[in-house]
């Protein structure tokens, strides 16, 4: 859940996932689209300082809590898709339950998703460039 940066191309998932929330008709939803560049700074290792070419970097907490959580938000929306984790398996007889979840898990990522954009996202593009 931690990672200097974010190397492989994620946006094919990031546009398969703002498809399936448009599809579901996520209610508040707020974000155009996706971005990785937005979400690579969403992955930095949880930690008040980084050392990066011998240069320190400080991290305020304000950052180090958003960032886990839309790490946390962004990879449990991929666990229940993926392997029917969360707290059920969708099923005939669970289906309603479940969706009912993942419109809450969609919802919660959109809204952090933005925050991120408008408060996190410059203090850590400012360490990555």
């Amino acid at each position: 859940m931690g990672v200097r940066d974010i190397s492989d191309d994620y946006q094919p998932y990031l546009n398969a996932k703002f498809e399936m929330i448009q599809d579901l008709k996520v209610p508040g939803r707020k974000a155009k689209l996706y971005e990785q560049m937005y979400v690579r700074t969403m992955f930095f290792e949880k930690c008040e300082s980084l050392n990066i070419d011998g240069k320190v970097y400080d991290i305020s907490n304000g950052a180090m809590v958003d960032m886990w959580n839309c790490k946390e938000a962004c990879v449990g929306i991929y666990n229940m898709l993926e392997s029917g984790t969360m707290d059920m398996e969708c099923t005939f007889e669970t289906y309603t339950a479940w969706k009912k979840d993942l419109l809450k898990a969609c919802k919660e990522w959109d809204k952090l998703y933005v925050k991120h954009i408008k408060a996190i996202y410059p203090e850590m593009n400012g360490i990555h460039m």
